[in-house]
């Protein structure tokens, strides 16, 4: 399969082993070092408590992880929403809108009812949640205190969500959630920048509960079962199926099994391309090539014009990407445009129920 792969330089050169690269690889070590140091002490200040947490009159819960680039944290997150809904309690998410143009320190993406705010504005994972939930008041904002006394004062919010909270150690949370992609659990094992770690493994001692998303290989859930075993016992397998292919024109939804035997050239701006390619291939799909754009990507029309191009004009291949890119695509396309989305969402493993449940317990 022919890929055009726009993967960022620092992510290019974790997978690449060139001995050429050894100079900079060493200087990239240096600066996780560095970086290590800065980490470990604010940690440390923390549990000192020379710097104070903020606490807000609410059940809080983080959603994060513990290294760069997507492990599944916004269908988790829609999942946790959903799921907190259905129990009778009053939801609101606090997002720091990650790669946002609008400087506004707090925004307000959606009231539960209405959005008041672009993909642009407000980053591509709170514009896309506040598509999907209805009844959810969803803020943007850097500082997650400031978002969630919003939260509080205006919408009576009895549970928040912090998307991407996990390193923000400034805010206090009831319950603190750690996500892992089983599928490249901690990159090639280095901090920033030498590596995509965020964080030590040791790290996960902070964890209430570490969920590992896309888990496929039992072999390889057993190795990483061991690695993660010093830091947390509290531990739930999952993996994503697809709950249907959507229409971006019409909105029209399809059952996946549509995409069974056809032809399908995929694109996509997302942190773990890979899964969403593998995603594809389990529901039957033919892959001929791939337009892989960097997390977050900014698309502009000449990017939907080169994808389109690509196709060749043959009218069978059908042009599919990820929820999460559709909401910056649906706006550039034109009447004869025809892109498909793909929508995930969480599955747990047998055996799952007793702990999960004990996450909607206040």
């Amino acid at each position: 399969m022919a890929t055009q792969n726009q993967k960022p330089l620092l992510a290019r050169l974790w997978e690449n082993d060139s001995e050429k690269l050894n100079v900079l690889r060493f200087l990239l070590k240096l600066l996780s070092w560095i970086y290590a140091f800065v980490i470990r002490l604010r940690l440390w200040l923390y549990q000192k408590e020379w710097l104070a947490q903020k606490r807000v009159p609410c059940h809080v819960v983080s959603i994060g992880n513990i290294t760069t680039g997507g492990t599944g944290k916004t269908p988790m997150t829609l999942y946790l929403a959903e799921e907190w809904q259905k129990r009778g309690y009053k939801v609101g998410i606090v997002s720091r809108g990650y790669r946002r143009k609008n400087k506004v320190p707090l925004v307000l993406v959606t009231d539960g009812t209405q959005i008041f705010a672009s993909p642009s504005d407000v980053g591509d994972e709170p514009y896309l949640m506040a598509q999907r939930l209805s009844g959810v008041p969803i803020v943007v904002c850097a500082d997650r205190f400031e978002g969630c006394q919003k939260l509080i004062h205006r919408f009576a919010v009895e549970v928040i969500l912090l998307d991407d909270a996990f390193q923000h150690l400034k805010m206090y949370r009831d319950q603190n959630i750690l996500i892992i992609d089983a599928t490249k659990p901690f990159g090639n094992g280095h901090l920033l920048p030498r590596g995509p770690l965020r964080e030590p493994l040791s790290a996960i001692k902070r964890s209430d509960l570490l969920i590992f998303s896309r888990v496929e290989n039992e072999t390889a859930m057993d190795a990483m079962m061991q690695r993660v075993a010093p830091y947390q016992s509290q531990i739930l397998q999952s993996y994503f199926e697809t709950i249907g292919i959507i229409d971006l024109k019409t909105d029209n939804f399809f059952a996946p099994e549509v995409l069974s035997g056809k032809s399908v050239l995929p694109f996509c701006g997302i942190g773990n391309p890979d899964a969403f390619l593998a995603q594809l291939r389990r529901l039957g799909a033919n892959l001929a090539s791939a337009h892989i754009f960097e997390d977050h990507h900014d698309y502009k029309k000449s990017d939907l014009e080169k994808i389109i191009n690509s196709v060749n004009e043959q009218n069978n291949i059908w042009i599919v990407t990820t929820e999460k890119d559709a909401v910056k695509i649906k706006p550039l396309m034109t009447e004869t445009t025809k892109i498909y989305a793909l929508r995930i969402g969480p599955v747990f493993k047998k055996g799952s129920e007793n702990m999960l449940e004990r996450l909607f317990i206040k």
